[in-house]
């Protein structure tokens, strides 16, 4: 049941207008981005979309592979740092302190879900520092189950490379996007939270150099 008492959708003018644009800009001319496929473009009402988390700029191509307003779950870190907060508040960003997710962050998620916004998390809740996968918390089964939306997943390849956590400056090479419904809801009722936790797991899973290896595509600029 819709709870629309205190929720409030991403505004559109700063995320459809300004974010977006600037996103898809920003996807073509710097990041050189190619999507194999995505499933997320057209989706109907509320989802959840997971992703891996490589780097900085990944809410930048999940912004634009999604297409549509969403609510970004985010550190309040992160938020605060950033050199436009006040408008990146405006999109309605769910902002929780850094690996801890309380009941309240919780309700916030499941309400813009049950208001029919899809939101946008990684598992991981940090970026990597050395192009590989990190812990994800077990309860994030669970949470996904409670959720009981469609989960996407958004895979990518090469955002580690263009911006390392650790460089200073974006790199212009290619990033590789596939976006692909992962769970229905009716397979959701079907597996168990720990299967679910694996599957997620295992669906996220990523090394940038072994990718790299395979397909030894040039960064260039910015630190090496």
């Amino acid at each position: 049941m819709k709870n629309s008492s205190n929720y409030k959708k991403p505004s559109y003018f700063w995320y459809k207008t300004v974010f977006y644009t600037a996103s898809k800009l920003v996807c073509k001319f710097k990041f050189n981005l190619k999507v194999k496929r995505n499933e997320v473009k057209d989706a109907k009402g509320a989802y959840v979309l997971i992703g891996n988390h490589a780097s900085v700029i990944d809410f930048i191509v999940s912004c634009v592979v999604a297409k549509r307003r969403t609510h970004y779950v985010s550190s309040n870190s992160f938020v605060e740092s950033l050199p436009v907060t006040p408008q990146v508040k405006k999109a309605q960003v769910i902002a929780k302190n850094q690996f801890q997710t309380t009941l309240p962050d919780m309700k916030k998620m499941k309400q813009a879900l049950d208001n029919g916004t899809p939101i946008v998390l990684y598992p991981a809740g940090l970026m990597t520092e050395h192009g590989a996968s990190l812990f994800i918390p077990p309860s994030t089964g669970k949470v996904l189950k409670w959720f009981n939306k469609p989960i996407y997943v958004i895979k990518s390849v090469g955002s580690y490379f263009t911006s390392p956590k650790w460089g200073k400056k974006w790199r212009k090479g290619q990033i590789t996007v596939d976006a692909f419904k992962f769970k229905d809801v009716d397979e959701l009722k079907d597996i168990s939270a720990e299967e679910l936790y694996r599957q997620v797991v295992e669906v996220l899973d990523f090394n940038e150099y072994e990718e790299k290896r395979k397909n030894p595509i040039a960064f260039k600029g910015g630190d090496n």
